[in-house]
């Protein structure tokens, strides 16, 4: 295994989006907002292409390759870029029309999950880790750790803060071993009764 770390280019939009979807799929507040399987599979696919395809122009997408092939994608947002200016949301409004097939309620419910997060993401300016997947035949491989530590060898460079939502204990442990420190362990993220998830924080390194 030779794991390269890139930046996304246009022509790797749809892989990157794709292993995402896949390794997403079971993410609890997406699993209690469409619990049937098949259909939150149809969900992500569509979902995770909008958020790549909005945050690609940024240059913060963040790849893994194995030989050639994507086994991982990170998305992140620089400070600023996050939460989503009026004009993007218009401008991603277009690609979010497929998602009504999946019925109203349901989109509503998504709707809600980017209001928590944005009403729960902090004040001091950070980088915000969007999305982390890694294609689920190859995790626990250290594709993961790779991604985070090409993204946080830039961010670390300004000395700038990061800040991210997970909804798995597993991942705490994972996210704390970059710095990260838990800073709510209980955010519904989703609508309620849904999960709640954890939020994490960076501080800036120090010299």
């Amino acid at each position: 295994m030779s794991i390269t770390v890139e930046h996304l280019t246009k022509s790797d939009l749809e892989p990157a989006a794709g292993i995402l979807a896949a390794a997403l799929r079971d993410e609890p507040g997406f699993a209690s907002v469409v619990p049937d399987p098949v259909r939150r599979a149809q969900v992500m696919g569509v979902l995770l292409k909008i958020l790549v395809r909005d945050a690609f122009p940024f240059g913060n997408v963040w790849i893994a390759r194995d030989n050639g092939h994507i086994v991982g994608t990170a998305i992140w947002y620089a400070p600023g870029d996050f939460p989503m200016t009026a004009l993007r949301q218009l401008r991603i409004a277009p690609a979010m029309l497929p998602m009504l097939r999946f019925g109203r309620s349901m989109v509503t419910r998504l709707g809600q999950m980017e209001e928590n997060a944005k009403a729960a993401f902090p004040n001091d300016p950070c980088w915000y880790l969007a999305a982390l997947g890694v294609d689920p035949e190859r995790q626990g491989q250290g594709t993961g750790s790779r991604l985070m530590e090409a993204a946080l060898a830039e961010i670390d460079t300004n000395r700038e803060a990061a800040y991210l939502e997970t909804g798995e204990e597993i991942n705490v442990c994972f996210y704390e071993r970059f710095g990260f420190e838990v800073r709510e362990s209980a955010l519904q993220l989703a609508p309620a009764p849904g999960p709640t998830h954890w939020t994490m924080w960076r501080s800036p390194v120090r010299t």
